[in-house]
């Protein structure tokens, strides 16, 4: 089964329904003539993946003053408003998009995008039992079945039903639903959120570390297969990129530091960036009560861990391991490198990690040049500093190749034969 990855404003983009066009026309219903400088659907549709909510309302609107049996615009005009908050503006749309898709299912019955959209439109407007019985519809086709069994699965949770909800997010699962950084954050699932039946649908849990100054610290822990709290494991603390929030963290460990870590033995923590604070600048100072925090939690192979990062993880990473040398054995980050001149002079604090700066052959040369200086100065200050940067042929800064288990089978390879000599 293929893995598909859904997003909240993807809902029907997926559609496949370019606004009743052809439906409607069935019925004999005539359409304006779009004028000029109306938006186009696609460009409308681009300003809701964009997340630019305000501007894509008013691009659907544009649309629909010119088509008004434009089905598909008027559901996503539901979606724009729901999205940026216009809670009662959506379900008046949402109102005429059940009218809308109704119409659309008798008149072609063989449309997951018509049963989807209205029973997503049903439960917009709390016409809950409806939409369940419509989702369950929607679902016996291949396109939509994964994200029909999801939405039945926060209906059946926001209700307490938790059983029910388990069952349905099984079942989007196993038919390719992905997106479990979606579902980590879905407010439909606050009720079932702590209970581990949903922290193993994600494949890792979201904990919180209380700091010193009143701080709720988030991060997710990944526990290996079989995890036992009194056996010894190699943990890796990975620092995501882009934002560091929730969604990135999710993202980079379903690509890179999840499930294999898992089937390996390892624990990984990844943290979430506090109040929006990278971790390069100011989130740092968080950093040293959390590795105290997984010293106390876990029996940590060697007595220190690993540290690793991706991109704006990667700058983040040598923060890191600059302000705590003492707690990390090795640091990989792909790529990543100091943020400052100033970190760059403090550099042979890191003379006793084993280094690894991976970077793409078709990688901006910035990141190049960075990783040979942080590679030289370390050289300067010792000869024998474990320290390397390594390019990847063909590849660029996606790395495609340390994806899926590539990176951990790279950072598996650095540990020590013996680890008790390495504390």
């Amino acid at each position: 089964m293929f893995a598909m990855e859904y997003s909240r404003r993807d809902r029907l983009l997926m559609g496949g329904l370019r606004g009743a066009m052809g439906m409607f026309a069935v019925l004999g219903i005539t359409f304006a003539q779009t004028a000029a400088d109306t938006p186009t659907m696609t460009e409308a549709s681009d300003l809701l993946r964009g997340s630019k909510w305000v501007d894509a309302a008013t691009a659907f609107e544009e649309i629909l003053s010119a088509e008004p049996y434009n089905a598909t615009a008027l559901f996503n005009l539901g979606v724009a408003y729901e999205s940026g908050g216009k809670t009662e503006r959506a379900k008046e749309v949402f109102g005429r998009s059940v009218d809308a898709f109704s119409q659309l299912t008798i008149v072609n019955p063989n449309s997951s995008s018509a049963w989807y959209n209205l029973a997503y439109s049903l439960r917009a407007v709390g016409e809950l039992d409806r939409a369940l019985t419509t989702y369950e519809k929607a679902a016996t086709f291949d396109e939509v079945r994964a994200l029909a069994h999801y939405d039945r699965a926060r209906i059946y949770a926001a209700r307490g039903n938790a059983d029910e909800a388990f069952a349905a997010l099984r079942v989007a699962k196993s038919s390719g639903f992905a997106n479990t950084g979606m579902m980590a954050s879905e407010p439909d699932f606050e009720r079932i959120r702590t209970e581990g039946r949903f922290a193993r649908l994600l494949g890792y849990e979201i904990r919180k570390l209380k700091t010193m100054d009143g701080k709720s610290l988030e991060y997710a822990l990944v526990l290996p297969d079989g995890f036992d709290e009194s056996e010894i494991y190699p943990v890796l603390l990975a620092i995501t990129g882009g934002a560091q929030d929730r969604e990135a963290v999710d993202w980079g460990i379903q690509q890179f530091w999840g499930a294999e870590a898992a089937r390996r033995g390892w624990i990984v923590i990844s943290p979430i960036a506090p109040d929006g604070e990278l971790f390069f600048r100011g989130g740092q100072r968080y950093i040293p009560e959390l590795l105290d925090h997984i010293q106390r939690r876990f029996n940590v192979e060697g007595g220190r861990l690993h540290l690793a990062g991706r991109g704006s993880g990667g700058i983040a990473a040598f923060t890191i391991a600059l302000d705590s040398p003492g707690h990390f054995q090795t640091l990989t980050t792909l790529p990543g490198n100091p943020v400052s001149q100033e970190e760059l002079e403090r550099i042979g604090r890191l003379k006793d990690l084993r280094i690894n700066i991976l970077l793409g052959e078709k990688e901006d040369r910035v990141w190049g040049e960075g990783a040979k200086l942080v590679v030289e100065k370390l050289k300067a200050i010792d000869a024998d500093a474990d320290a390397r940067f390594g390019i990847i042929w063909g590849e660029d800064h996606s790395l495609p190749s340390m994806r899926n288990g590539g990176l951990i089978d790279f950072i598996d390879a650095l540990r020590p034969k013996d680890p008790i000599d390495s504390q």
